[in-house]
């Protein structure tokens, strides 16, 4: 499992992150995405410091999905991010559904918008030095 997420961790290093609308998700409410994924037959789970993990590798509702701890400001919140493919080039897509008030909303947004600048950073530093 762990060297699953880092394989596709790696894949997101380098590429832009894109931020989409709430209803592209797929789901109306994060209970809602949460209970869909659980029913998914490939999809693994993981509590990484209060966050569940879940990471569907095939079907509609592929991608690492990210939900909140219940301690959590935007809670409760989930971020999915997937890979895309366009015009030969690979980019993130991160779509977010948040039930929380909308400034804890974007800060976490912002906040997955940072990490993945940072993997992306770090990435980049790693194979300059190589």
């Amino acid at each position: 499992m762990k060297l699953t997420v880092v394989l596709l961790v790696a894949l997101f290093i380098n590429v832009p992150v894109f931020a989409q609308d709430s209803g592209s998700i797929g789901f109306n409410s994060v209970p809602e995405a949460y209970a869909a994924l659980r029913k998914e037959a490939g999809a693994e789970f993981s509590n990484q410091g209060g966050w569940i993990i879940a990471n569907v590798k095939e079907g509609p509702h592929s991608g690492i999905w990210s939900f909140t701890p219940n301690t959590h400001p935007a809670h409760p919140a989930v971020i999915r991010r997937t890979v895309v493919e366009a015009d030969g080039k690979i980019s993130i897509s991160m779509q977010a559904l948040c039930g929380a008030a909308k400034p804890a909303c974007d800060q976490l947004v912002d906040d997955f918008k940072k990490l993945n600048d940072q993997i992306r950073r770090d990435f980049q530093s790693r194979s300059k030095s190589k």
